[in-house]
């Protein structure tokens, strides 16, 4: 196994958002429908468990492996950044409003997908494509703090300047040891800390 830090670490963030959409499938009920929250960590799921995949078995970039799951993986990103999108939108609009939003989301989704598949393949790519919905969402919860100063809103705050702050060290490449526990690694302690912060915000 190669990247046995950074292969590990995206493994965990894959459990954790798995178990988060298990909790939010046998959660809801008819007054909280939850189906964009469990698309939301299960894509986040599913992209953690390809991304470390192709880190531990598939880095190299000849590789007809890292070819099709790294494609696949930053797809579906493209898909968690949608469902991301989707939960803002409930959460700051109403319906009508809401759905607008999602068709440019949508449309905006369907580009990503193209320039993915087809153009451009470095991490950078997903980060932009994810980095708005990740905003609109941190939006979403500061003016649900505003508005009720619950203690579930500041945790969605809080957990979405995790994840930006996760983003920067990824890109900044701040790691603890350039050999043992890189910037990717440290990026996805990061980001796990801030999706349990979330998940605490969105939980009904």
């Amino acid at each position: 196994m190669t990247q046995l830090d950074v292969t590990l670490t995206d493994y965990a963030v894959s459990a954790e958002c798995a178990l988060f959409s298990f909790v939010l499938f046998y959660s809801q009920g008819a007054g909280h429908p939850n189906s964009d929250s469990i698309a939301f960590f299960l894509s986040l799921a599913i992209a953690a468990a390809t991304g470390g995949t192709v880190h531990g078995f598939f880095a190299d970039e000849k590789n007809w492996g890292y070819k099709v799951l790294w494609r696949f993986t930053l797809v579906v990103i493209g898909v968690s950044a949608f469902f991301g999108l989707r939960i803002g939108a409930a959460m700051l609009m109403p319906t009508s409003a809401a759905d607008s939003v999602n068709t440019i989301g949508g449309l905006f989704l369907f580009i990503y997908i193209f320039i993915a598949l087809l153009f451009w393949q470095d991490y950078r790519l997903a980060i932009i494509g994810y980095f708005p919905s990740i905003l609109w969402l941190g939006i979403a919860f500061v003016v649900e703090f505003h508005k009720q100063g619950s203690l579930a809103a500041l945790a969605g705050c809080l957990g979405i300047g995790t994840m930006v702050i996760a983003s920067a060290v990824q890109q900044l490449q701040v790691a603890v040891s350039r050999r043992y526990f890189d910037h990717n690694a440290l990026y996805h302690v990061l980001q796990a800390a801030g999706l349990w912060m979330v998940f605490a915000a969105i939980r009904p």
